[in-house]
């Protein structure tokens, strides 16, 4: 079976470091035996020390992006077009309504959306020449 393409929505009330812990193992759970490496920004939850351990115990390499640069960071850019094409467009009655737009919008452009949204298809992708899906 092919992975590429493939989504992880791990919805949560709150992103603490027990939640990122649950979305590691998950992550593994999708994805045995790959190399992972995760480049991820410099929020609590990611940086707590026991999630850093967590991800060295399940094999998953942790890397920082720099401070401040949401242009290296791919799902700053898709982020951008779920809030200008998803959520700009209509008022929701909850949040829970939202979120099942956000999944619908994801399921409707699929892998290749979400790729091409992210910025991963640019010329200027900076992690370009290691993805071997592009």
């Amino acid at each position: 079976m092919s992975l590429r393409g493939s989504l992880l929505i791990h919805d949560a009330p709150q992103f603490t470091q027990e939640e990122f812990q649950t979305h590691l193992r998950m992550i593994r759970a999708l994805w045995r035996g790959w190399k992972i490496v995760l480049f991820l920004d410099r929020a609590p939850s990611h940086t707590a020390e026991e999630s850093i351990v967590f991800a060295e115990d399940l094999g998953m390499a942790l890397r920082w992006l720099p401070v401040a640069c949401p242009k290296l960071n791919p799902m700053d850019h898709l982020w951008r077009h779920i809030k200008g094409d998803v959520l700009a467009n209509a008022p929701y009655h909850s949040l829970d309504e939202g979120v099942t737009q956000i999944h619908q919008y994801l399921q409707d452009i699929g892998p290749a959306g979400w790729m091409r949204k992210a910025g991963l298809f640019s010329e200027q992708f900076w992690l370009r020449e290691y993805c071997t899906f592009l």
